[in-house]
């Protein structure tokens, strides 16, 4: 929203950062872990980043991955393929 009122010139610059600056201090605000893998490319991390303020996230936080949780992902993946293959049978 505070993206496109400034792309619009609703508000200037200045007021922009403001607005923006107050709502990544608000405690209620939706903040986004961002956990990356070994596969994430360089390009998907900042498309995913972009999207996000496009969204205009509070707080997006680039964290590292659990090794716990690769495992649940890689888990997961090997049941959803086991899934896959009885169900074309």
């Amino acid at each position: 929203m505070l993206q496109s009122r400034l792309e619009r010139k609703e508000i200037g610059g200045d007021v922009y950062l403001k607005l923006l600056l107050d709502a990544k201090k608000n405690h209620k605000a939706l903040k986004v872990l961002v956990k990356t893998d070994s596969k994430t490319t360089c390009r998907n991390f900042v498309d995913l980043i972009d999207e996000l303020k496009i969204a205009e996230i509070g707080v997006i936080a680039p964290v590292d991955i659990l090794a716990s949780e690769v495992s649940l992902i890689d888990h997961k993946l090997e049941e959803k393929q086991v899934r896959t293959k009885t169900a074309a049978l």
